[in-house]
């Protein structure tokens, strides 16, 4: 969308040349892209509304944060998106990472040799590891140990077709889920969240029975609250009943029903 958007931009300002004739953008093509704009702006916006766009990007390995410093987003902004990225991942931590193991002296020893650790597969995203050897050894000790979030994050961009070899974006994070990666079933489930309308024109199986209120006295309310539990349920867009269960009681938010033309 931000490509569509640089190229509507150059159009709108005639910066462009057709190669056919060798001259800019007629002028109603400069009004039709100024409209268009307009509206694309409208939704990018409200795509900021929504945490999950942001997540979305910065769970694509080639994008990470460094998509939001490059298109020179805020420095607050970027953090944000980093404060909601550990919310979301310390919650799915707390939800689905196995107990820790109790670690023998054997173990111990055997970890903190480093043939042993050289000779272990690492992911892709935690091939390169920044230096740690000028760091302060008492800081190390206090310091929280690092997280599979933090460590990708801190690792260099994956080129996508290195992605894609991997047999793409979805397949790298479920094969990371298989492995028993908390990240990677936290980005499974970010980027396959259904579609977040559910207004009227988004229904698709039952939508018609759905859709006409007057014959079958379904309300807005109703409807919603249906289309909620049967997409969102279970995603990061929903995932609590008590939400659901607000829909359906009607203490969320609520819009006026279709007005009555009889």
């Amino acid at each position: 969308m931000h490509t569509l958007k640089f190229r509507l931009e150059l159009m709108r300002d005639g910066a462009v040349i057709n190669p056919r004739t060798g001259q800019p953008p007629r002028l109603v093509i400069r009004v039709a892209a100024y409209a268009a704009l307009n509206v694309l702006n409208k939704y990018l916006r409200l795509l900021e509304a929504s945490d999950i766009y942001w997540l979305a990007i910065a769970l694509c390995p080639w994008n990470k944060l460094q998509w939001f410093v490059d298109r020179n987003y805020p420095a607050i902004r970027i953090q944000q998106v980093r404060r909601l990225l550990e919310d979301r991942f310390g919650e799915y931590t707390a939800r689905y990472a196995p107990p820790p193991a109790p670690e023998s002296t054997h173990t111990a020893e055997g970890s903190s040799n480093p043939s042993s650790l050289s000779t272990r597969p690492r992911r892709l995203w935690m091939q390169t590891l920044p230096s740690t050897s000028d760091r302060n050894s008492t800081a190390m000790a206090t310091a929280p140990p690092p997280t599979a979030l933090s460590i990708y994050l801190a690792t260099p961009l994956v080129c996508e077709a290195e992605i894609n070899k991997h047999g793409g974006l979805l397949q790298f994070w479920e094969n990371e889920a298989k492995a028993g990666s908390v990240l990677g079933r936290l980005a499974l489930d970010i980027l396959t969240a259904p579609s977040s309308s559910v207004d009227v024109e988004r229904a698709f199986s039952g939508g018609r029975m759905s859709v006409n209120y007057r014959q079958h006295r379904t309300s807005l309310a109703t409807f919603r609250a249906k289309m909620a539990v049967g997409s969102w349920f279970g995603t990061p867009l929903l995932p609590d009943v008590a939400e659901v269960l607000e829909m359906v009681e009607g203490k969320g938010d609520t819009e006026s029903g279709p007005p009555d033309l009889d």
